[in-house]
């Protein structure tokens, strides 16, 4: 017995030294392998970057949405707390928009200015008198307005602002549209 058990012995240490076990002598990848992983996430980056670029562009847009969106509330909230009316003027040319009672004038008050992301111009659509000032009661009541947004890229978002709630809706939304049709055709801009 101890004869086998050395021989088994003599046989495995020869078997270490002369050949290496499955699998134990690859120390690292090959280049094929390596280019093949490469090329797999290539593809993986041309498949995605389309529609990152996509939300990328379009995020002015949702960003000017939500900040119209929650100054139409702060706004509506402000004329039902006070009891009396408040504005609400748009952005327009580069000078800030802003609430106030509007009995007062303009407020300083840098809480209550706000701006449009870079690139975002806006136009009235339902053919106001002032097409930048937006007007709440005391009872929170506004009178129904449609704004277009339109992006630096030609995309244009049409929003009703809700008589009763004062909440700006998305009616509706197109792609490329061209900013020249809606300047020919009388639509005052705020």
């Amino acid at each position: 017995m101890d004869t086998s058990t050395g021989d088994i012995r003599t046989k495995l240490a020869r078997r270490a030294d002369t050949q290496p076990l499955a699998g134990s002598a690859r120390t690292g990848f090959t280049l094929v392998e390596l280019l093949m992983v490469l090329c797999v996430l290539v593809v993986l980056a041309s498949l995605t970057l389309p529609a990152m670029l996509r939300w990328q562009r379009g995020m002015p847009m949702e960003q000017a949405i939500s900040t119209l969106q929650l100054q139409l509330q702060e706004t509506r909230l402000a004329a039902i707390r006070s009891g009396e009316p408040w504005s609400l003027t748009l952005p327009q040319g580069g000078k800030a928009g802003h609430r106030h009672p509007v009995s007062a004038s303009r407020t300083d008050d840098r809480r209550m200015q706000f701006q449009w992301p870079a690139g975002i111009q806006c136009e009235d659509k339902s053919g106001a008198r002032d097409a930048r000032e937006i007007v709440f009661q005391a009872d929170g009541v506004v009178s129904e307005r449609r704004l277009k947004l339109v992006d630096q890229h030609g995309h244009q978002t049409i929003l009703r602002i809700d008589r009763l709630t004062g909440q700006a809706t998305i009616v509706k939304e197109r792609q490329q549209a061209s900013r020249a049709a809606g300047r020919h055709r009388g639509v005052q801009t705020c």
